[in-house]
């Protein structure tokens, strides 16, 4: 195999080991968020508050609660 093409490979196989590691960040941090918001919402905090905490607009925090049965 020619080394140009060898290298090209080799840039393309990181590359996608990069994205996949900055999707699975993402994936976690959204994960985490999640579950900070499911808590604040069993102790009883308001939605907007829970928006504050989260750094989620509220429309996203109410989703995450209807998707998840918390809410109808």
């Amino acid at each position: 195999m020619p080394p140009y093409l060898k290298d090209n490979i080799m840039t393309t196989y990181t590359r996608l080991i990069e994205k996949g590691k900055i999707e699975g960040k993402i994936e976690g941090k959204i994960e985490e968020k999640t579950q900070v918001v499911f808590k604040c919402f069993d102790q009883g905090i308001e939605i907007k508050m829970i928006s504050n905490i989260t750094d989620l607009p509220e429309k996203k925090v109410l989703d995450i609660l209807k998707t998840s049965g918390k809410i109808i």
